[in-house]
């Protein structure tokens, strides 16, 4: 199960180097691609400590974006519109931990979901969406929860 969340992240996280719709939530673009639109949560953003937080992210894929995502997940994501990830930020050491992904058919159905049961912190590389979150959400105002 965790090699099969790791791939669905990293399909979906290389494949993305609609709207953005949610019930009580406040999605706030934070990086583009010809292959989707990444968006964080602001109402969801919470501090867990001086330095890490804990956020949603959206991303919403393009045509062509959900095409090669199908190509290298397999059918069952043919119909792929979105994700929504629950993670963790740590904005002093500009790491992220991805608790749990979920994927959305345009229907709104679940395809798949998986979560991570252990810590995977992993460092943002520059200019990409993950160092575009960390710079966004990390400038928020904090709410402790």
């Amino acid at each position: 199960m965790r090699k099969r969340f790791g791939v669905i992240f990293a399909v979906i996280g290389l494949i993305l180097l609609g709207d953005a719709e949610g019930w009580g939530a406040d999605w706030k673009q934070y990086f583009s691609t010809e292959y989707g639109k990444y968006y964080f949560d602001a109402e969801t953003l919470t501090y867990s400590s001086n330095v890490t937080l804990r956020t949603s992210v959206k991303i919403v894929l393009t045509d062509k974006g959900a095409k090669m995502t199908t190509q290298m997940l397999g059918k069952e994501y043919a119909n792929l519109e979105h994700t929504i990830e629950s993670l963790e930020i740590n904005c002093a050491v500009k790491t992220i931990n991805i608790l749990e992904v979920i994927a959305y058919s345009k229907t709104g159905d679940i395809i798949g979901r998986e979560e991570n049961s252990s810590p995977d912190w992993r460092p943002t590389s520059p200019k990409t969406p993950n160092e575009a979150l960390l710079k966004a959400a990390c400038k928020q105002p904090k709410k402790q929860r």
